[in-house]
């Protein structure tokens, strides 16, 4: 048996973030819709949600 999520929070820079019914967070973006992160806390997921725009910014930034 699976996970049910519920959207907890979608920001404007494409992060997803969703809530287990266990009560850990899922946090996806849009950009990687492969990936996922886990996280135990909210801050745990908005903290995910920086690094991936950190690694969108040094990706353009670096010329790929």
């Amino acid at each position: 048996m699976g996970n049910e999520l519920s959207l907890v929070q979608s920001t404007g820079s494409g992060c997803l973030i969703y809530r287990e019914t266990t009560g850990a967070y899922v946090v996806r973006h849009q950009q990687a819709p492969h990936q996922r992160r886990m996280a135990a806390t909210l801050a745990g997921a908005y903290a995910a949600c920086q690094g991936w725009e950190q690694q969108g910014q040094g990706s353009s930034a670096g010329g790929f």
